[in-house]
């Protein structure tokens, strides 16, 4: 894909002297960057999903609480389905 961008013509040069100084291209220096921008981007939401999960965690703790259920603290969840699943289909 062709992309078109303005520049400043001294930040232009300067930017090409780094990157040759490094042995690279300014295009192999704007994918990279690209490329660092969306992984944190995605890390980013993972946190924002990890976060979520937490929450979602905490709230689930307040209501068994209120309902007087004690909390496995080492439940999990997932191998709890995989459980179900297999005494399902046996």
């Amino acid at each position: 894909m062709t992309l078109t961008i303005n520049i400043d013509e001294k930040k232009l040069q300067k930017v090409r002297s780094i990157v040759e100084g490094r042995g690279e291209t300014i295009e192999k220096a704007l994918e990279d960057y690209l490329d660092n921008l969306l992984r944190e981007s995605r890390e980013s939401h993972e946190i924002e999903n990890k976060d979520s999960k937490i929450s979602r965690m905490q709230r689930i703790s307040e209501l068994q609480s209120q309902a007087g259920i004690k909390p496995v603290e080492d439940f999990d969840d997932k191998a709890d389905y995989r459980e179900h699943i297999i005494r399902k289909n046996a």
